[in-house]
C-alpha cells in the first residue's frame, strides 16, 4: 500500500510540474528580457512606483502595441524612436514585468543605463533624426527654389521671345522707313 501511494504521489508531483514548466519557462524568458539594474530597482520599489524605462520591440511598434502599453499598462511613453524600434517612458514598477511577457517585446532597459552605456547610440540615434528633419526641410527649400527658377526662365523666355519679336518689329519698320524715304527722295 505504501508503494501505491508514494507513486501516486510522484505522479501527481510530476503531473503538477509539466503543467507549471511552461509557465516558468515562459516566467524565465520575461524576465531575462529586463535588465540585469532593472530588475535590482524592481526588487525593492512599490508595484505603482513609476521607472523611467526604454523598452526595445522586436519590430517597429505598431499603434495597438502603443496604446496597449498605454491603457493596459499605464506606460506614460515620452519618446518614440525612429532609428531604433524602440520607447521611452515610465511604467509602474508593477507593471514591467508584464510588459516583458509580450511575444513582441525584445528588451526592457532602465532609461538611465542606456543613456550612460549606450550614449552614442542614442545621441547617434537623435543626430540622425535631426538630420533627416533637415534634410526634409532642404528637399522642401530646393523644391521650392527649383519653382522659383523655373517661373524665372519661364520669365526669361518670354522676354527673349519679345525681343526678338521687337527687334523683327523694328527692322521690318526700318526697312519701310528706309523704303519711304528712299521712294520721298527719288520723287523730289
Amino acid at each position: 500500500m505504501k508503494v501505491c501511494f508514494n507513486s501516486r504521489l510522484l505522479f501527481l508531483i510530476i503531473l503538477i510540474g509539466i503543467s507549471v514548466l511552461p509557465h516558468y519557462l515562459a516566467s524565465t524568458q520575461s524576465v531575462e528580457k529586463i535588465d540585469i539594474e532593472l530588475r535590482k530597482i524592481l526588487g525593492t520599489a512599490s508595484p505603482s512606483e513609476l521607472i523611467a524605462i526604454i523598452i526595445v520591440f522586436q519590430d517597429k511598434p505598431t499603434e495597438e502595441q502603443l496604446n496597449t502599453l498605454k491603457t493596459v499598462h499605464k506606460m506614460q511613453i515620452v519618446y518614440v524612436y525612429k532609428i531604433i524600434d524602440g520607447v521611452a517612458g515610465r511604467a509602474p514598477a508593477g507593471e514591467i514585468p508584464k510588459i516583458a511577457e509580450y511575444d513582441w517585446i525584445k528588451e526592457i532597459w532602465l532609461d538611465r543605463k542606456v543613456y550612460v552605456t549606450t550614449e552614442r547610440t542614442v545621441d547617434t540615434s537623435k543626430f540622425i533624426e535631426s538630420l533627416q528633419k533637415e534634410n526634409e526641410e532642404l528637399r522642401q527649400n530646393i523644391s521650392k527654389l527649383q519653382e522659383q527658377i523655373n517661373t524665372q526662365q519661364s520669365q526669361i523666355h518670354r522676354l527673349e521671345t519679345d525681343l526678338k519679336t521687337y527687334s523683327i518689329l523694328t527692322f521690318i519698320a526700318g526697312l519701310i522707313v528706309g523704303m519711304g524715304a528712299m521712294t520721298w527722295i527719288k520723287r523730289k
